[in-house]
């Protein structure tokens, strides 16, 4: 029975339930200070998925244009045409699984805290992460969800039983994509142990163990990854001696050990080992670099991260493909009256938010190492392109336009013609009276052949 209740409910009302309690006890370990700088900080890499995503909510609920567009993909499903709707859902699918994959993945990228905060700071940072990848995951159905509710009780002008059916059909199948959508990334299944985590059907936990374990981090995915251990040199007297005889045991060791001592199994325990995927850098420093700490730098290899990489190819390849084949489709084609405005919205904020994350892939991951990104790249091309593309029929100095009528000119031409139509629909008008009026008479006088008129009602 509870199985039943949470496929109906989805595993949104439990996973909320959990973020409340992470926030509460945040709120007790950290000052409110600290939690807005923090919030506001993580907030920030993911411009590219809230600028959408409030421009959403202002299409559907402050533009009557918006509202107008629902109504009609509600007026659409009264006359039993399925498409508008099913493609709706489409939409907010594909725009929600965008969208919670490529905030992980800027956070992933740009937040590097865990190697210089405090664990109270880095664990309310990982609650912000998880947050916001529920809340846009869940936003565009919810937006739209709200937006129809509104246009309910607007619509005014429809029957209350069609009304309300449609509506409530909408609504169900809302709620019922809200649910699934949830299940998917918030139901956990499997055992959790040392190094072990439980998993989803999809989101951070679908991923393999290990990636988790150095996403869950906060080091920055693509940044250098530093095994530290302290100098001798830092402690007093007794304590200094006794770490001298384990620094020994890498310092005065031979170059190999030295250099894969953090890697090497014999040493460190599972969960603490380096990966032996990472490679070693600045071997020369190792020992001879200043500071209080001995150092191996590691660079991060692209393929540590598969799984990861292979979703956000994945999403990104799919919205650049449906990005092609929308601006492909002729316009004659009925397509896009069967795909509706509000699918096509998500569509187009689906296709952005995937395009964006795959180059963000592309500059951080694949060209890491070229001098410019990728982004800049293209943000160049497209302003010079733009300045001098000069093949516009109306730029052409030889291109002939046809004379513009004035407005004014305009107005008074239509102004004639609306007077002639009034005109027409008056004399109509009138000769429609005078036909009800003769038909009207002809009922209320009943003629008596060779006597006056008698009235059949008061006239």
């Amino acid at each position: 029975m509870k199985s039943y209740v949470n496929a109906i409910l989805g595993s949104f009302v439990p996973a909320f339930e959990k973020g409340i309690f992470e926030i509460r006890f945040s709120f007790k370990r950290l000052t409110v200070r600290t939690l807005v700088h923090d919030f506001i900080s993580v907030a920030a890499s993911i411009g590219f998925v809230i600028l959408p995503a409030f421009l959403i909510g202002f299409i559907f609920l402050l533009l009557p244009q918006g509202r107008d567009t629902l109504l009609l993909v509600v007026e659409n499903l009264s006359t039993f045409n399925i498409w508008p709707i099913f493609f709706l859902l489409l939409g907010i699918a594909a725009w929600s699984m965008v969208s919670e994959i490529s905030v992980r993945y800027a956070i992933y990228i740009s937040d590097n805290s865990g190697k210089n905060l405090s664990d109270d700071r880095v664990a309310w940072r990982k609650t912000v992460q998880k947050l916001l990848a529920a809340a846009f995951l869940l936003w565009p159905s919810f937006i739209v969800f709200v937006s129809m509710f509104w246009c309910m009780l607007s619509a005014t002008y429809m029957d209350k039983v069609p009304r309300f059916l449609c509506f409530g059909i909408c609504f169900i199948l809302i709620y019922w994509l809200m649910s699934f959508l949830s299940n998917l990334y918030f139901r956990k299944s499997g055992k959790a142990s040392a190094g072990v985590y439980l998993k989803t059907k999809l989101g951070e936990r679908s991923l393999p163990d290990r990636e988790q374990q150095y996403l869950r981090k906060l080091y920055g995915i693509y940044q250098d990854f530093i095994y530290a251990l302290p100098k001798a040199s830092s402690f007093q007297k007794g304590y200094k001696k006794e770490l001298q005889h384990f620094s020994d045991h890498f310092t005065k060791s031979t170059r190999d050990f030295t250099e894969g001592f953090p890697q090497n199994p014999k040493v460190l325990i599972e969960t603490r080992i380096v990966p032996a995927e990472f490679n070693l850098i600045e071997r020369e420093k190792l020992l001879k670099g200043r500071g209080e700490l001995y150092k191996w730098t590691y660079q991060i290899p692209a393929s540590f991260y598969k799984g990861l990489h292979g979703q956000i190819k994945l999403f990104a390849g799919v919205s650049f493909m449906l990005f092609l084949l929308i601006s492909f489709i002729p316009g004659w084609w009925p397509v896009f009256s069967w795909i509706g405005a509000p699918a096509l919205i998500c569509f187009a904020f689906a296709c952005y938010t995937g395009i964006y994350a795959g180059l963000l892939y592309l500059d951080k991951s694949l060209l890491r190492k070229w001098k410019i990104s990728v982004r800049l790249l293209l943000f160049i091309m497209l302003v010079i392109c733009s300045y001098y593309n000069q093949d516009h029929p109306v730029r052409m100095t030889d291109h002939k336009t046809n004379q513009r009528e004035s407005v004014v000119d305009h107005f008074n031409r239509w102004f004639v013609n609306y007077k002639a139509n009034i005109d027409q629909q008056k004399d109509d008008g009138n000769q429609q009276k005078n036909i009800l009026l003769f038909s009207f008479v002809q009922k209320v006088v009943r003629y008596v052949p060779g006597h006056i008129p008698v009235y059949s009602y008061p006239v």
